[in-house]
């Protein structure tokens, strides 16, 4: 079992600072825990290098304890990943407490959904909050639309991987075959070193003299 290392991550910036203060904002008053491992590297294994959960503990009973999963390259990308995550689902669950917060524009997700809700902010007074808004959620859909594809062609290569050893395990038998006769065929074994015995009859011969019958020799006999 790999160990974990424990972390609270406040030399990172992006989605971890981001979910520090949102977390905050919530009611959370325990800063969020990230416990890192780094994955076994198996050969033939596809999967990320280093796994991440962060914690968010609650110490009121008017919020609930939760953990998110992320994964990644490198440590501090599976920390990323696992803070994406927490933000959607807090920002899910706690819409309607951050309506009136600089957090309001925040992408929601309900549990792992592949796409976000963004609230419609076609009302602000400000155009760069509705301009920003709007390129959020077109960023939202195309990376969402570029990890289906990326997903599809990944699962076509692994189609013709799983083909290819198919195709490999088949030579290989046919190959066993060859090597061991045709299937169903009788196999005929020569008679060990020193015996006079026909393979063909089953004739044993091994207490006669050897007699060179070829026509040459007879006929020099002659």
């Amino acid at each position: 079992m790999p160990e974990f290392q424990t972390t609270r991550c406040f030399h990172l910036a992006g989605f971890v600072k981001q979910l520090r203060a949102l977390a905050a904002e919530v009611g959370y008053c325990i800063t969020a825990e990230y416990r890192v491992v780094r994955n076994s590297e198996d050969e033939g294994v596809l999967e990320a290098l280093w796994s991440a959960k962060v914690m968010i503990i609650s110490n009121s009973m008017m919020l609930e304890s939760c953990w998110f999963t992320g994964e990644g390259d490198s440590r501090e990308s599976a920390c990323q990943e696992a803070a994406f995550h927490a933000i959607g689902a807090l920002s899910q669950s706690h819409s309607d407490q951050l309506k009136t917060t600089p957090f309001c524009y925040h992408p929601a997700r309900f549990g792992f959904a592949e796409d976000a809700d963004f609230r419609d902010a076609r009302n602000e007074e400000d155009t760069t909050i509705v301009h920003m808004s709007k390129m959020l959620a077109a960023m939202d859909k195309y990376h969402m639309g570029y990890y289906r594809m990326t997903e599809r062609m990944f699962e076509a290569l692994l189609q013709k991987n799983r083909d290819k050893e198919d195709e490999l395990h088949g030579l290989r038998k046919e190959l066993k075959d060859l090597k061991c006769g045709m299937p169903g065929a009788v196999v005929k074994t020569l008679p060990p070193a020193g015996s006079s015995t026909c393979p063909c009859h089953g004739i044993n011969n091994a207490d006669e003299p050897f007699v060179d019958r070829s026509p040459s020799r007879s006929r020099s006999q002659e």
